[in-house]
């Protein structure tokens, strides 16, 4: 096929990429298949058919039939669930049919959906064909437990070999890896067999190219006797590593690193947080910064935004414990196609144990801030990794303190401005009103995992206020839960010490949520 065409790029890259996001956010698990072949040509132009597959919750007819229309959705609760698809559908079509193509999709409910299109491009007559397209002279040997994965495996490997054996299992890899008479086999394995086999071969000398994420080529290097093929899989990847070529590295330009004294104005960040609160405080924070940001309420709408925008973020702030996908779930799917070096993200979590700042590192984060977050560490961060020069917060005319929340403690330490604390007071006086009831109502039911639940939260709202004696009560309360799930006699009078605390926070903070805000 035909290497160099000529046509749109933009609006090419346009369609793929909605079809793409929208395969990824409407598969919770599974896999998301790209493919493209060539569909027919002539002397001066070529028609390429594009392939979207994925394993996802799929569609009936009904919902086909409406789905290039603009403003359609699959129905409300999916709608809700997932988002909608808004007007890419429909933009997409008439892109595809201004490039003198079709659209389309096969679907199945609950069997995932294959999404097409072609296109009509131009053939460059000065491209040639890559040297490197010849053909591999050995057997290639593709294993992998998921057969989908298999199937794309022995189909890359089929355009470089004429012998292509799959193998399910590890021992089967082995065993084909043994039988071979020919020197020059090789044995090309997903990440999920890699330790398996590379044991298992240990006294036998081959060719093993192992399938790993974009963050672990180095790891896979040192190893040794393994040549990494790093995701997403391509079939110039997988020639270049049974080839012998050197490793494809991720290329794209890092976000640069500003000095000390330039402006932190301009600079956008994705806000991964589902606690409302938090997210105030977080956004509030970062316009003290000259930062702007959006907010992703979990894992998948956070890996969602990334991936349709790549350019738009200079950095995720990223909360671990969210719905639908956790922090480090989301973030080693965004490490398989953005490195460090592009795409910081930073860790901010309740926890400070040794065991979750290991599983961040291992997920590829590039750096961890323990909440509560404080303004000068969170720009220290971030001057690190994206920016510089935090700024200091303006004046305020808010008392120093109220009943049970020292004020100006808090805007000094996490930088808000008058109007952002007045905001948090209010918040955090509706956010937390009924929280004395639930503890009365969780300790007579004895239902001391809610409990710790309800004081694990207050914990970080009230640590955002500098409402230190509720914070310290519920940080007493937790860690005595935690210590001991079932209870013990003082459980009841340290939830009384925190609901005696709150109280008085509450009732300074009444006064913020009846006032209109500024």
């Amino acid at each position: 096929m035909p290497t160099e065409f000529v046509g749109d790029y933009g609006r090419l890259t346009q369609v793929l990429a909605n079809l793409v996001s929208n395969a990824v956010k409407f598969t919770a698990t599974g896999d998301v298949f790209v493919r493209v072949r060539l569909d027919r040509t002539t002397a001066e132009r070529a028609v390429l058919r594009f392939e979207i597959s994925d394993t996802g919750i799929g569609l009936t007819p009904q919902q086909v039939s409406r789905l290039f229309q603009p403003f359609s959705q699959a129905d409300s609760s999916t709608t809700r669930k997932f988002g909608g698809t808004g007007l890419g559908l429909a933009i997409s079509k008439q892109i595809v049919a201004a490039m003198d193509g079709d659209i389309g999709v096969r679907s199945e409910p609950g069997a995932g959906s294959t999404f097409w299109f072609t296109v009509s491009l131009g053939l460059d007559s000065k491209a040639q064909v890559p040297a490197s397209a010849q053909t591999h002279p050995g057997r290639i040997v593709v294993a992998a437990e998921n057969p989908r994965r298999r199937m794309r495996l022995a189909a890359f490997a089929a355009e470089i070999s004429a012998v292509v054996e799959e193998a399910s299992t590890s021992s089967a890899a082995a065993a084909a890896m043994r039988a071979s008479a020919s020197p020059k086999s090789v044995l090309v394995v997903d990440e999920s067999l890699r330790d398996e086999v590379a044991a298992l071969l240990f006294n036998k000398a081959a060719h093993l190219v192992a399938v790993v994420g974009a963050t672990h080529v180095d790891d896979a290097i040192s190893a040794g006797g393994i040549t990494p093929l790093p995701r997403p899989l391509t079939s110039m990847r997988l020639r270049a590593a049974v080839l012998g070529e050197p490793p494809e590295r991720q290329t794209a330009t890092a976000a640069p690193t500003l000095t000390a004294t330039e402006s932190l104005s301009g600079v956008h960040v994705l806000l991964a947080e589902d606690n409302e609160m938090n997210q105030q405080v977080a956004i509030g924070m970062l316009s003290g910064l000259s930062i702007t940001a959006d907010i992703a309420r979990n894992g998948r709408q956070a890996v969602y935004m990334v991936q349709s925008s790549p350019n738009r973020y200079a950095a995720v702030l990223m909360d671990i414990q969210m719905p639908e996908l956790d922090g480090i779930s989301a973030t080693k799917i965004l490490r398989e196609a953005f490195d460090p070096g592009r795409l910081p993200i930073i860790a901010m979590t309740a926890h400070a144990f040794r065991e979750e700042r290991e599983q961040c590192a291992r997920a590829g984060m590039n750096d961890y801030l323990t909440k509560p977050v404080t303004a000068e560490r969170l720009a220290t961060a971030l001057r690190q990794h994206v920016v510089a020069r935090p700024s200091s917060a303006p004046p305020s005319d808010l008392p120093q303190s109220i009943p049970g929340v020292a004020v100006h403690d808090a805007i000094d330490e996490f930088g808000y401005t008058p109007e952002v604390m007045r905001d948090l007071l209010a918040s955090f006086h509706r956010q937390y009103s009924k929280v004395p009831a639930e503890l009365r109502a969780g300790l007579a039911a004895r239902d001391f995992n809610g409990v710790m639940r309800v004081a694990h939260t207050v914990r970080g709202g009230a640590a955002y206020l500098r409402a230190r004696e509720t914070e310290r009560t519920a940080m007493i309360l937790e860690t005595e839960l935690r210590r001991v799930p079932e209870g013990t006699p003082a459980t009841p009078a340290m939830a009384q010490h925190l609901i005696d605390a709150l109280d008085v926070a509450l009732g300074s903070t009444a006064t913020f949520a009846k006032a209109p805000s500024a």
